[in-house]
């Protein structure tokens, strides 16, 4: 059931992403022939190698870590490519395994995310967003006398802004609210004394949740620009 959901959002987010670039496509055409109507006094054009004015958010690659997860230990890195002025495609990835107590509390999770997003305005330095979002992980974490372990796969829509604070750097603010489905689950308890899990019970669950928080630095490796540099 899990596979089958997770291809059910793969299939989704390829569909967007072909409607989005041919939507984009047909945008460019018609801005690039107006642009070939307009060329400065000095008699050069100035239009991106894309046919778009070199502000716009054509082909900008970054990359990005969100600080939360950073807080808590838990190391993530992810890239953002905009593949046209105002849409792109932000994939992350967070990892983390953390235990004390001997080993006796754990936090273990590996989940990886994906996103379709449309910026409001194709403006480089800050501008507002919304996106399809989804991620796929597992979990291990035993934080009281009770641990349970799992995967999950989600759905749903993202949300934020984000803006320049300094040359090449960006700050990401949002969030991303949709289904989650919980599979596989187990709860389990240890014995310190034998070094063993014992099953208490399987579980599973299907919720309408957050999925995502963010406050993601984001470094342009390709920064936008305008007039020259960003």
């Amino acid at each position: 059931m899990v596979q089958i959901r997770e291809k059910t959002i793969v299939t989704v987010l390829l569909l967007l992403v072909a409607v989005a670039t041919s939507h984009a496509q047909s945008a460019d055409i018609i801005s690039g022939d107006t642009l070939r109507r307009t060329v400065p006094v000095s008699g050069k054009s100035d239009q991106s190698p894309w046919g778009a004015p070199p502000n716009y958010r054509h082909s900008s690659l970054s990359v990005r870590t969100n600080l939360l997860f950073d807080v808590l230990l838990s190391p993530n890195i992810g890239v953002e490519w905009s593949f046209t002025p105002q849409w792109s495609l932000v994939g992350d990835y967070t990892w983390g395994d953390l235990s004390y107590k001997g080993g006796d509390r754990r936090y273990a999770v590996s989940e990886g995310s994906l996103e379709v997003r449309h910026y409001l305005s194709d403006a480089p330095r800050a501008s507002f967003y919304w996106g399809v979002y989804a991620l796929v992980g597992e979990f291990n974490y035993k934080l009281s006398d009770t641990g349970r372990q799992g995967n999950h796969v989600g759905l749903g829509f993202s949300g934020g802004y984000q803006f320049t604070i300094a040359r090449r750097l960006q700050l990401d603010l949002g969030a991303a609210l949709g289904y989650l489905h919980v599979g596989n689950g187990k709860r389990y308890w240890h014995r310190e004394d034998v070094n063993l899990q014992f099953w208490r019970e399987d579980f599973s669950r299907d919720t309408f949740m957050p999925l995502s928080l963010r406050a993601t630095l984001v470094w342009n490796l390709l920064p936008l620009k305008k007039g020259g540099r960003l």
